[in-house]
Order: C-alpha cells, then structure tokens, then sequence
C-alpha cells in the first residue's frame, strides 16, 4: 500500500509531485468573465488560443498586473477628486446646495472648521462645545492623521479657505496611498485571479466615496491584514486588524469569521496569536491618548451610540417617506 502511495505522489520522471507541479496558469478575464468578454470586443475580442497564458510564479505576470490595476485606481480616484471641484473652488463654501447639486459633498473640509482644527485646536484634548464642536468622532489613528493634514494645511495656507483647500489635499494624498496599499493586497489575495482585483479599482463606490472621509485607511489596513493571515503570519495580521479597528471600527470583527473558522479546523494557536495582536496593536496607538483626553477618546463611543439616522443610510430616506 505504502510502496502504490509513493507512486501515486511521483511524477512522470520519477521524481516527487512537489518537484514536478507547475504553478496554476492566472485566469484570463476576457476568458473567464462574460462581461470582459463581451467587451474585449472593443479592443480586439478575448486572449486568442495560442498566446501566452503566464502562471503565477511566471517572471513579472503579477508585477504587470499590479501596475495597471494601480494606475486604474489612481483614474477612478482622479474622477472622484475631479467631481468634486466645483465644492473645491469655493472651499465648500458655496451658495444653496451645492455640496449636494454637485454631488461634491466630502465630510473632510468640515472637519477641519468643524472639529476645531482651523482653531489649532488639539484633537481629543481639546473641544469647542460653544461653537457646536463636542469632540473629534473618529478613532485615534483617523485623528492622527486629520492632525497631520491640518498642521500641513496651516503651513500651505494663508487664509482658511486656502487651509481648507489645502486640507483635502492633503488628506486625499493619504488616501490615495492607502487605496494603492488596498490595491495590492487584494491582488496578493486573489491567488491565480489578480485581475479580480479590478473590482476594488475600478468600484463606482471609490470613485463616489473614496475622499468622503478616511475609511480607506481602515480598509486598506484590514486588506492587510487579511493578506497577512492568508500568507500565515498571523501575528502581522492581528496587528493590522488591531490599527485598522484604531482608524474605524469594523476591523475588528473579521477576528469573528476567523474564530470560526480555526475553531473548526483546529487553529486556535494561530487565531490567538492573532487576536492577542490586534488587542496589543490597538492598545499601544489608543492608551496615550486614553491617559492624557480619556473624555476626547470615549467621544468617539458615546458619539455613535446616540447617533440617530443619517447620512447613507437607506433609512435616512425611507424615513421621509412618511
């Protein structure tokens, strides 16, 4: 019986299946997906029968797929920032509504009048409840970066409206960052599939949504992370998890999935590992701040639980309708 195994697990040329294997061939989209198919059309029909099918450890297969689907996330977030110059040119200051009749509207510039930034004011730390600011409503490493970008603002602009300007700059530079960082670890993840990653670059909700406020900070983070957990290293994942729930909080409840899915395939090591990550990781950015403006940080908390509908929420909407 062991002497049938040891065949079965050899090659054509006698040697090991692990010597022999060849790496799966990346699947073709205009191959595999009736959508691309249909529209290869337009730029010369679907991969012919005798070109190249490169494998996924081919010599830069996975390189050049990275750079166009990096450069189709830059187009969609530049449409993005360009639908939203007629709001830029008045610093989103402009008459009626035409935040909305542009479909220009970004939480970004009222942050920074907003939270108390154009003040210099320190977040977490420090509120204007006379003026309407209670305190910052986002996590500790969202506010870390709107402190960075306001203290760049301030040194680039004269004016506030020019701060303003300058602070949505600013901020979709770190954002773009972060969308090429997301870019590439759904590429890591997709295995034989890299171009599926195009969903991700080419996502009508990056295009409407990716400089409305900094939650491709935490998704890029957990995309991260899970590339991370995929790869074995569950450690990196956990903290990835951990500072991606520090800058928005869903993060943390893919370590939900996860539990399951160790649990029933005897992991428990690796899932704890990776769970004692993420608690460390989101410690170590949250503590100083909770120390030193605990009443700034547990804003962040006492915020979203007496928040009302709003917003992009379906029932903002249905609400309205009686």
């Amino acid at each position: 019986m062991s002497s049938d195994v040891s065949e079965e697990a050899a090659g054509s040329s006698g040697e090991p299946a692990s010597r022999t294997a060849q790496a799966p061939i990346l699947v073709a989209p205009s191959l595999d997906d009736p959508v691309v198919n249909a529209a290869s059309d337009a730029l010369g029909g679907p991969l012919g029968g005798h070109a190249w099918r490169p494998r996924l450890t081919s010599r830069g297969a996975i390189t050049t797929v990275a750079r166009v689907l990096v450069l189709l996330t830059l187009l969609t977030l530049g449409l993005g920032v360009a639908q939203r110059s007629p709001c830029y040119k008045t610093a989103w200051n402009g008459s009626g509504k035409q935040q909305y009749n542009h479909l220009c509207y970004t939480d970004v510039p009222y942050m920074y009048y907003g939270r108390g930034f154009d003040k210099k004011l320190t977040p977490y730390r420090q509120s204007d409840p006379a003026g309407g600011n209670n305190g910052l409503e986002y996590p500790v490493v969202a506010g870390a970066a709107m402190e960075t970008a306001a203290l760049l603002a301030q040194q680039l602009g004269d004016t506030t409206p020019d701060q303003v300007r300058w602070f949505y700059d600013v901020t979709t530079w770190f954002l773009i960052a972060f969308s090429i960082i997301c870019v590439l670890a759904v590429i890591g993840l997709a295995g034989r599939r890299p171009w599926d990653a195009a969903m991700f670059a080419l996502a009508p909700g990056l295009l409407l949504t990716g400089t409305i406020n900094w939650d491709l900070i935490a998704v890029a983070l957990a995309s991260v992370g899970m590339l991370a957990w995929a790869r074995g290293r569950p450690v990196l994942a956990g903290v990835m998890l951990g500072l991606g729930s520090a800058t928005k909080l869903y993060p943390v409840f893919l370590l939900v999935p996860l539990l399951v899915l160790c649990w029933r395939a005897g992991r428990m090591r690796q899932w704890s590992s990776a769970a004692g990550a993420a608690a460390v990781s989101w410690l170590a950015v949250n503590a100083p701040v909770m120390v030193f403006a605990f009443h700034g940080w547990k804003y962040f908390f006492t915020f979203n639980d007496n928040r009302p509908i709003d917003l992009g929420s379906p029932w903002f909407a249905i609400r309205h309708w009686w």
